[in-house]
């Protein structure tokens, strides 16, 4: 194809960039609810990691920045996470993670969501932060591969979060 040719509608071919249909979605914006749901907690109790750890691969991998406090994204195993995420004694006043919006697509067997989200600590403190969750297709169904996650400026999305447009026009 050149680029005088039509790309057509790649996106219900599964093409370079995917189907964003809701129906197909669903299965995956559900499974990241789930995550959600169980990685939030009430005080005096723990994340639900039962529930969490069944929604990914055998060998995931998390990069992210786990507090807003971190100076680095840290590239973790669920294990790793799991001690990281529970390291400021949050199970004393609890946490919650609150989906505000998300957007994904499918190419084949690989799924991509984005969700922007609040972080809601117990001493009130709510910070905005972007997940990017890859989720594959398995035996199994859809599971969770990877997040690469950071906080976003000044507590909103702004200009930090907003996607980019792919352009035929070379440089």
């Amino acid at each position: 194809m050149t680029k005088s040719e039509p790309a057509g509608d790649a996106s219900k071919k599964g093409g370079a960039l995917g189907a964003s249909d809701p129906d197909l979605l669903a299965p995956l914006l559900e499974i990241v609810d789930q995550a959600y749901e169980a990685i939030s907690f009430e005080a005096g109790e723990q994340p639900d990691w039962t529930t969490f750890r069944s929604l990914f691969t055998e060998r995931a991998v998390l990069a992210l920045r786990v507090f807003p406090t971190d100076k680095h994204i840290s590239v973790m195993n669920l294990d790793e996470y799991e001690r990281a995420q529970l390291r400021e004694d949050l199970a004393v006043g609890g946490y919650e993670e609150v989906p505000i919006s998300r957007s994904g697509r499918i190419i084949r067997d690989l799924g991509i969501v984005d969700v922007r989200f609040d972080m809601r600590f117990p001493n009130g403190d709510v910070v905005s932060a972007l997940d990017v969750y890859h989720l594959v297709r398995t035996a199994a169904g859809w599971r969770i591969a990877s997040i690469s996650s950071d906080m976003l400026e000044g507590g909103d999305a702004g200009n930090s979060a907003a996607p980019l447009e792919a352009t035929d026009d070379a440089p």
